[in-house]
This record gives structure tokens, C-alpha cells and sequence, in this order.
């Protein structure tokens, strides 16, 4: 078990969408290989594994989340288990900062949307420091089941790095979801660097219906 220190808040700002908010109620997000966007990895499960979320092949088992648009707003979990906490938030371990150079990452789990409390603290028994905002940014779907990228920055408090940071999606080899500013820095603090494999990158994608099993 990696230990972790800082969560974080996931937010979601979608731009240029022509779908109203009510019809974008409900957003799966899926995983895809970031080498190749058309080959599908999994869903994000809605059931957390010791604190954190882990991905999922089936389509009965994937999280649903809630995202008014337009302008940024907290990501809203909507079937989550437990369901203590209904935001998507990160925790991580290496401080309040991410970017170029630093190895630094965080995995996704639920929280309050501030402070400590969130369920990776609650099946952990340890508590992280301060929260921080994650930014997630779409620029689709637009209408029925159209998939939308989604990009990912990390806001530094301190101003380092420039302030925002865009960071890279991984899935890791327990199968748990994480972020960071710096991949191949990651990798090699983590040691994963001499089996890449075993450390997926990877792109969120979301769409506007849950698709029919």
C-alpha cells in the first residue's frame, strides 16, 4: 500500500457544450490507452477497493457521476460504495505540489470536497493534510453516446511549476487510478520504470448515457 498524504478535489469544467446541464446528468467515465484512444481499458468501478477507485470491465459495475456545465464544478459520484462521501477526489503522498521533475502522484477516491475526510483516510486510518483542487476538463460529448476526452490539471498552491500543471492518467498494477505531473519521474521513484508494463497510462473519456449492457 502506497502512503498517502494530500487529497484532493476533483473539478470538472466543460466548454463550448450544447447539451443542457439535466442531460448530462449521468457521465461514466472510461479508460483508454493512451497510445491508442480507440482501445478501451475499462470503467472507473463504482465499488472503491480499500479507499480508492479501481477500474472495471463491466458496464453493471461502473461509477456514475453528475457534471453541470458550463464552468467548473465539483464532479458528483452518484453510486459510489461506501457512499459516505459524494465527490471525486485524489489523494497523494509527496506533498502539496506536482509537475515536471516531481514524482509525485494521487490516487482517486471520494471525500467531503475539502479538509481530511475521505474514504481512502477512512479504510486507511491515515489522515492527509490539506486539499487541493484537480481540474477536469471536457469538451464533449455533445449528443447521445459521443465519447469527450477529458484533460486533467493539478492547481500548485505554492505557484510552482507555473501554478496548474496538466497530469497524466495511469492505472497501476493493483489496478487502482491515479494522476501525476510527471509520468516517467513517477515510474522510476516508484520503480516501475524497469517494468513499464505494469503501469498503464492512460485518457479519461466520458459519455453523455450510460451505454445498454
Amino acid at each position: 500500500m502506497l502512503s498517502l498524504v494530500l487529497v484532493a478535489v476533483l473539478t470538472a469544467t466543460a466548454q463550448a457544450l450544447a447539451v443542457p446541464p439535466a442531460e448530462r446528468d449521468t457521465l461514466p467515465i472510461y479508460l483508454a490507452s493512451a497510445s491508442d484512444s480507440t482501445h478501451m481499458l475499462g470503467f472507473i468501478r463504482a465499488d472503491l477497493s480499500e479507499g480508492t477507485f479501481v477500474t472495471t470491465p463491466s458496464l453493471t459495475g461502473m461509477m456514475d457521476g453528475g457534471l453541470s456545465c458550463p464552468g467548473p464544478k465539483p464532479f458528483n459520484v452518484k453510486n459510489a460504495n461506501p457512499d459516505t462521501y459524494q465527490w471525486l477526489v485524489g489523494v497523494t503522498q509527496l506533498g502539496v505540489d506536482m509537475g515536471p521533475g516531481n514524482p509525485n502522484y494521487a490516487l482517486l477516491t471520494t471525500g467531503t470536497g475539502s479538509g481530511r475526510t475521505n474514504a481512502w483516510t477512512d479504510a486507511t486510518g491515515t489522515l492527509p493534510f490539506v486539499s487541493q483542487a484537480i481540474g477536469l476538463t471536457t469538451m464533449g460529448p455533445r449528443l447521445g453516446t459521443d465519447t469527450g476526452n477529458v484533460t486533467l490539471t493539478w492547481t500548485n498552491a505554492s505557484g510552482a511549476y507555473g501554478g496548474v500543471v496538466p497530469l497524466t492518467a495511469f492505472i497501476t498494477p493493483g489496478g487502482s487510478v491515479g494522476v501525476t505531473g510527471d509520468f516517467l519521474m513517477f515510474q522510476i521513484d516508484s520503480g516501475l520504470d524497469i517494468h513499464p508494463e505494469n503501469c498503464v497510462e492512460v485518457i479519461f473519456q466520458t459519455i453523455q448515457e450510460r451505454p445498454v449492457p
